[in-house]
């Protein structure tokens, strides 16, 4: 019935909606700013409830409420300086160099807040991707299956059990997360063991964190600390299992560059929350009071926040080299010009087209 009257309705002139025409007509339409339809379009997306209150916030102007006062400074500044260069005969009052660096090192400090939560938006965006490594028979797969709340891997007391990378997604405090349990690492292996540690190699390559699992019952092998080595200066987090059986790894001997160290049991599930809150800090995540919403989550946005900032770092060192305001009025409309394009007042038909191409039809 529903396709006959919509079939119906085609033949009477009637056309289908476009992907997301209906929040693009909203945005040429001057109803929400390019920051609010993407926070739209993340809505539709979101995987956990956590990524759909961030969504809702940015739906809701919490980050435009923070670009405008900015993009309202650079506008005062600009106009202030323009008017000193074009009454320049009538008296009009000069900015003082003093104040005008004041001025730029707030706006660049707004600025900067914006890029460094972008890690922790990107995070919240698109969640993160956590490889497990260790030597064979370390208790990898089973803390796998705890971080899971489920039996996903294959545990045995035989070494080499896991020979290809298995993924998983699941979510903590809201953040989606792809799990990889990977292979045991080490030299000896027949064909098929062999192509699961080289699997092993490339998870290790494009995930996020590393989780290096250590067996806390014995001492450390020359296999982890091969193992470490490998990782080079990349940081890692420690997760020294078996904490429920007699300790003999002393905690003296390991790496320097581990970003943490925690005892679990993925037995008994002791250390495992401590394990979480390593891999997702508590400052981050559902329950958090503070405005989020306010977070950068896009490339494209934090690319044009950067452009915006090192224009004003650059008009700080034009200002404190007592150029002509002409030159740094320049750098300050370039920066205006970037927050601009960040919230869709100037754009691009082709950054529209990226946008809203990967919206549902008619949303």
């Amino acid at each position: 019935m529903l396709r006959a009257i919509l079939a119906g309705l085609i033949s009477s002139g009637a056309r289908l909606a476009q992907p997301g025409e209906f929040t693009q007509r909203a945005f040429l339409n001057g109803r929400i700013d390019l920051l609010q339809a993407e926070a739209i379009r993340d809505l539709i997306e979101a995987k956990t409830l956590y990524q759909a209150k961030i969504a809702h916030q940015q739906i809701s102007g919490s980050l435009s409420r923070i670009i405008k006062p900015v993009k309202k400074r650079l506008v005062d500044l600009i106009s202030a300086l323009e008017a000193g260069i074009d009454f320049a005969d009538d008296d009009v009052e000069v900015l003082p160099s003093e104040n005008i660096d004041r001025e730029l090192n707030s706006i660049a400090e707004e600025l900067a807040g914006l890029i460094k939560g972008f890690q922790q938006g990107r995070m919240v965006e698109e969640g993160l991707t956590i490889a497990i490594l260790g030597r064979p028979n370390v208790g990898k797969s089973s803390l796998f299956n705890a971080l899971l709340s489920q039996d996903r891997a294959i545990v045995t007391d035989l070494p080499g059990t896991t020979r290809d990378v298995i993924a998983e997604e699941v979510q903590i405090r809201g953040i989606p997360l792809r799990l990889l349990d990977t292979a045991g690492i080490r030299e000896a292996g027949d064909r098929v063991e062999l192509i699961g540690m080289e699997k092993t190699e490339e998870a290790l390559a494009d995930a996020d964190q590393l989780v290096l699992v250590l067996d806390g019952s014995a001492s450390l092998s020359r296999q982890d600390q091969a193992l470490w080595e490998k990782l080079a200066v990349r940081p890692f987090h420690i997760a020294i299992n078996k904490s429920d059986l007699d300790h003999q790894l002393d905690e003296k001997q390991l790496p320097p560059q581990a970003k943490s160290v925690t005892w679990i049991s993925a037995l008994t599930g002791a250390g495992i929350d401590d394990l979480k809150n390593r891999l997702i800090p508590k400052s981050i995540g559902e329950g958090i009071d503070a405005d989020e919403g306010g977070l950068v989550t896009h490339l494209r946005q934090q690319q044009w926040v950067e452009e915006a900032y090192q224009k004003t770092i650059s008009c700080r060192h034009i200002n404190k080299c007592n150029n002509p305001h002409e030159i740094l009025l320049l750098e300050l409309y370039g920066a205006l010009k970037s927050l601009n394009a960040l919230t869709g007042e100037t754009t691009v038909e082709d950054i529209l087209g990226n946008i809203f191409l990967h919206f549902c039809i008619g949303k």
